[in-house]
């Protein structure tokens, strides 16, 4: 009975000891790691702060070869020559001289009463038609809002304009009509100028139309050439932005 008893004692002793052990090595361990993982606020932390007064200052002495003329100004140098006027000398790109705006053969205007022909409808026949008063209007309007260039007026020809000969009827191309025979005259010798390599040297003249009732107009018409001169040259007019259209050719009585 005695020495279970005592054997009982010895092992609660080695556990005992056993179990000191352990908190001993667990309270070893938690002095030495702990503090290097805890999240302490360091107190070594040095603030950089911004110094008072300038960052750099300009030495009294720079040093260094003296450059001459580093703070002479241009307007200097013309001192000595002359006296300074004081005045700013603006220096700019010759101007511009753009070309006239085309004038508008007024066939939107008529294109419910006498549609203009191009190149793949017949041309329309020399009757008195609302397409000479439109002409007039909107040349009227492009010349209030656009100043063209004075041009003294083309005389008319003295003869009747010569036809040339073909199998065929000829044409003529009419870029306007008015009713002032100065100012068809006017604008007749400015498209000739405008549209020279266009026209190849034919030269624009004016031809008188007694409507009627409607008044008489000046239609600003081109010589008589044949149906196919008359298309080439009037679609390079178009090109070009000018209007235009092909009339049959029909020469005045007298």
């Amino acid at each position: 009975m005695e020495s279970d008893s005592t054997q009982t004692n010895k092992s609660k002793w080695a556990w005992f000891a056993f179990g000191a052990i352990v908190i001993a090595l667990a309270a070893m361990v938690v002095v030495v790691v702990w503090p290097p993982l805890s999240l302490k606020t360091p107190t070594d932390v040095i603030v950089v702060k911004a110094i008072d007064g300038a960052i750099k200052v300009k030495p009294a002495d720079p040093g260094g070869m003296t450059v001459p003329h580093q703070d002479l100004l241009v307007i200097d140098l013309l001192k000595s020559g002359g006296a300074d006027t004081g005045e700013v000398e603006t220096l700019q790109p010759r101007a511009s001289a753009p070309e006239p705006p085309p004038i508008s053969a007024g066939k939107t205007d008529s294109a419910a009463a006498d549609p203009a022909p191009d190149s793949a409808t017949p041309a329309a026949p020399d009757a008195p038609d609302a397409a000479d008063a439109g002409s007039e209007n909107a040349a009227a309007i492009q010349k209030k809002t656009v100043k063209a260039p004075s041009v003294k007026p083309a005389t008319k020809p003295a003869t009747k304009p010569a036809i040339k000969q073909s199998d065929g009827p000829v044409f003529v191309i009419q870029l306007a009509a008015f009713r002032s025979d100065e100012k068809a005259n006017e604008i007749a010798s400015l498209l000739s100028e405008k549209h020279s390599s266009r026209l190849q040297g034919v030269r624009l003249q004016t031809m008188r139309l007694d409507t009627g009732s409607n008044g008489v107009f000046f239609r600003v018409v081109s010589a008589p050439m044949s149906r196919a001169e008359a298309e080439n040259t009037c679609t390079k007019l178009r090109r070009a932005g000018q209007d235009c259209f092909l009339r049959k050719f029909v020469a005045p009585e007298g």
